[in-house]
């Protein structure tokens, strides 16, 4: 897993909850690292679980919410360190071009990337469908993500998520409706 997601899962807990917070999370998780990861590098997937783990102990959060607070944080920080995938474009639009623009840019930069995949089900004026698949299961970071991007985008929505079968395996299907 790319090491941006680890610094700004590390640079979140201290924001909302302190450095001394982090520290004992750190301590606690016993990841082999300690800490000390830099965004271009690549770290275990299982470290971050640790993370999680560890923080779901000592804060007594759920590690569901965790996981999706986190992401919403994500998008705040997505949209203030690439801001040009954000201008001239709708919310949906926006999610809709996660696979087929983001995506394929954060490829040209670190080929070896494990992204998830978005897929396209349904879209209408009020609803986008979308089926996440992904071999981490980290729907719940997926979902703060579409939380978050939705208040840059001024929209107020519902999301339900379902797992599904599809030919490529299991996944998630994210219904995102319009209020």
């Amino acid at each position: 897993m790319k090491g941006v997601v680890f610094t700004e899962f590390m640079d979140h807990l201290e924001r909302a909850y302190g450095p001394v917070l982090v520290d004992d999370v750190i301590t606690s998780s016993g990841v082999e690292t300690r800490g000390a990861y830099t965004s271009v590098g690549t770290y275990p997937c299982s470290e971050l679980v640790r993370l999680i783990s560890a923080m779901s102990s000592i804060s007594g959060l759920g590690i569901p919410q965790i996981i999706r607070q986190f992401g919403e944080q994500l998008a705040v920080s997505f949209k203030r360190d690439h801001p040009q995938y954000y201008d001239n474009i709708g919310y949906f639009d926006f999610v809709e071009a996660v696979e087929n623009r983001i995506h394929v840019d954060v490829l040209k930069l670190y080929p070896d990337a494990e992204l998830p995949r978005f897929f396209t089900v349904s879209r209408s004026e009020r609803k986008l469908v979308i089926d996440y698949l992904s071999a981490r299961h980290l729907e719940e970071l997926a979902y703060g993500l579409l939380l978050g991007t939705a208040r840059h985008f001024d929209e107020n929505v519902s999301i339900s998520m379902q797992p599904i079968k599809r030919d490529e395996g299991t996944c998630i299907r994210f219904e995102i409706v319009r209020s």
